[in-house]
């Protein structure tokens, strides 16, 4: 349902919260990316922090949590009702937001958004570069009998993170997408109650 007012937009969500869930909002179950990367009960963020060494600190973790999180989601539209996406690693099939969150995990693991040979888990405005239609295509399984609605403006819209990601005073040289941190937590360390609340 599209809403063009704020309020009609909460009000018809508690109205289906309190029709699915009574009263009982702790029981709603959460809804995002992480859920969408843990596909069929598979916990693979924390698969994927418990793979990295113990000697990358857990700034580094976050910042390569953010350049994950956040091609994924640009990844995340519409993909229609005919593509899926078979994962490398279990072999499993999915479709819709599921599939696009596993299929964005393992091309981000295989170092497909990074210019650093030696550095797969990360994003940066060099590896972005590279990723075009094709290589994209590729990573999602697309084919003339799997099809994707968008598949140009996806490629498009990593295009247009990497030129962004030249902003080096929020993105660092290495221009990557998780260097915001220093950022947010320079904004967090400095904000006082009348503007963070």
């Amino acid at each position: 349902m599209f809403c063009f007012s704020p309020w009609l937009c909460s009000h018809s969500w508690l109205t289906k919260a309190q029709r699915d869930y009574s009263e009982d909002y702790k029981s709603i179950p959460p809804h995002g990316r992480w859920q969408h990367f843990d596909a069929g009960g598979r916990p693979r963020v924390n698969q994927l922090l418990q793979s990295w060494p113990s000697t990358i600190d857990s700034q580094e973790r976050t910042r390569r949590l953010i350049d994950l999180f956040l091609v994924s989601v640009l990844l995340d539209a519409g993909a229609g009702t005919k593509w899926t996406y078979r994962s490398k690693e279990s072999g499993k099939i999915y479709r819709r937001s599921e599939g696009l969150a596993v299929a964005s995990l393992e091309m981000f693991k295989t170092g497909m958004f990074s210019s650093d040979p030696t550095e797969p888990c990360q994003v940066d405005g060099a590896g972005l570069k590279r990723v075009d239609v094709e290589l994209l295509g590729k990573g999602l399984q697309v084919s003339e009998q799997n099809p994707i609605d968008g598949l140009e403006g996806r490629a498009c819209l990593l295009m247009r993170l990497s030129d962004a990601l030249n902003y080096q005073e929020l993105f660092g040289v290495d221009a990557r997408p998780g260097n915001m941190l220093g950022e947010m937590s320079f904004v967090a360390a400095t904000c006082g109650p009348e503007i963070c609340g």
